[in-house]
């Protein structure tokens, strides 16, 4: 039997960690939006008890209006605005006519921005006010559609209390009597006492149980909205975090590390492969690093993507070192690896019979070159699969660096395209409730992400961590290591 595996309560199954929540229910559970579906049902109950400066006052009146709308009609199952509008002109008539009198009937009149006369007849009657003026009556939409927003704020709750109001006055739903004598409480006691820790999760468990999507109601009022009001674009605008002069210490350290090695390589052992491949790979880490620097990539994608590098070119470097223990050839084994994976390249250029543009970046004369240079092409094997098989996160966990796979997964993202990266970094949060908080491009490069300045200077002290501990280094460097706290 598999074994299982478990994340904070997430079951682990083919590949996938599911939610405790979607464990239990699985295909019985169907997420409906407080937000996107059923707010603009109701958005007329928080119209009017917000034009009370009492919430009990709110409450009192919303609650009679609700009771009279229950004996208006039998047929109106809940108390939805697209309901509403589908009772016969005479019904309709005899509720807005209930809350004229409950109310001033400027209380709804920002709802005739999405519903004109000739669209609504009977409520344009009662509630057009043409001394309201648009850019006042969109602003009290907005702002009422952002304090609906949250499903569990305790405006929105009392809106979800009125919907179970209605539900029971009308006959529609009972509750057994030890809740209902909780619900009688509610309004009239405050958000801050005690009981409504248990009262409020018991009204919204209640209510998101009625099934409620009016699929053409819900579109039409979202596409109003999203002409009506203007995008509202949020930024993350981190900083580089670290100062010039702190920068440019340790780049300085940093090279003269790697002319100390290329020194060392060149004069003890310039034909010995454990050193090539682990100063090649070294080296490789500290050009990518030296991008970051001179090309002032701290808070991009980019930056993202050379700590991905940085951090597998280290653990590679871990990995071979224990592998050696076992196989001394693994040096040369790496090479040829490497050189397979570019000739495989090269090669399904040949089979297809074709040869990239002169102008692309990808120089198929000189990576055939390459590839004959360690070995005669005819004997040059292109292995497919992971050098030395297995996956990342085994490689990561072999050589005691769990951690690290938590920085490269989440950099993998950026590397891959994945959506996470691209929400992330591409796309701006529109700050406008009636567009349902949506996305916009950032075309115009605004979003700057977290410095990677931090993560690279670690990364770069492991990988010479390592390269002492293989090589040594030279007592003035030893000191310098020091002062940058390695």
């Amino acid at each position: 039997m598999a074994k299982k595996f478990s994340l904070n309560g997430h079951e682990f199954r083919n590949g996938v960690f599911v939610t405790p929540m979607n464990d239990a229910l699985g295909e019985l559970l169907n997420p409906c939006s407080w937000f996107t579906e059923r707010l603009p049902e109701y958005i007329w109950i928080g119209l009017i008890l917000n034009s009370y400066d009492s919430r009990k006052e709110g409450l009192q009146k919303v609650m009679e209006l609700l009771y009279n709308l229950a004996f208006i009609s039998d047929e109106l199952p809940f108390p939805a605005w697209s309901r509403i509008f589908e009772l016969d002109k005479p019904l309709q008539d005899q509720f807005f006519q209930v809350i004229e009198n409950l109310h001033h009937i400027s209380v709804l009149s920002p709802l005739n921005l999405l519903y004109s006369y000739s669209e609504k007849p009977v409520f344009s009657a009662y509630f057009s006010n043409e001394s309201v003026d648009f850019k006042k009556n969109c602003d009290i939409l907005e702002s009422m559609i952002r304090k609906m927003g949250n499903h569990q704020s305790d405006f929105s709750t009392d809106v979800r209390f009125c919907v179970l109001y209605y539900q029971i006055v009308s006959g529609k739903f009972h509750v057994p009597p030890e809740q209902l004598r909780e619900l009688s409480l509610y309004p009239i006691i405050e958000h801050s006492d005690e009981m409504m820790r248990s009262i409020r999760p018991l009204i919204r468990s209640i209510e998101m149980q009625f099934p409620l999507v009016n699929h053409p109601f819900i579109e039409d009022f979202w596409n109003k909205c999203g002409a009506m009001f203007e995008c509202k674009s949020f930024t993350l605008q981190y900083e580089k975090d670290v100062e010039d002069s702190i920068v440019e210490s340790y780049t300085v350290f940093v090279k003269n590390v790697f002319y100390y090695y290329g020194d060392l390589y060149r004069i003890t052992n310039p034909l010995n492969d454990k050193m090539l491949v682990l100063l090649g790979l070294a080296t490789y880490s500290y050009k990518r690093f030296l991008e970051i620097v001179e090309h002032n990539l701290f808070n991009t994608i980019s930056g993202r993507s050379i700590i991905r590098v940085l951090i597998e070119d280290f653990v590679m470097m871990k990995f071979l070192l224990k592998q050696e223990t076992q196989n001394s050839e693994i040096w040369k084994e790496y090479q040829s690896y490497g050189m397979g994976g570019l000739k495989l390249v090269t090669e399904r250029y040949s089979a297809l019979n074709k040869k990239p543009n002169e102008k692309s970046h990808f120089d198929l004369q000189y990576l055939n070159i390459l590839v004959d240079f360690y070995k005669n092409r005819m004997m040059q094997n292109m292995d497919t699969r992971m050098f030395e098989g297995g996956n990342v996160k085994q490689k990561f966990e072999s050589v005691d660096e769990k951690d690290l796979h938590l920085i490269y997964d989440y950099d993998s993202a950026f590397e891959h395209g994945l959506w996470g990266a691209i929400r992330e970094s591409s796309l701006l949060s529109c700050d406008s409730p009636g567009h349902q908080y949506h996305c916009i491009l950032d075309v115009e490069n605004q979003q700057k992400m977290k410095s990677v300045w931090y993560d690279s200077v670690m990364v770069m002290n492991k990988t010479i961590k390592l390269l002492v501990d293989e090589f040594g280094i030279s007592d003035d460097l030893k000191k310098r290591m020091a002062e940058h706290g390695m």
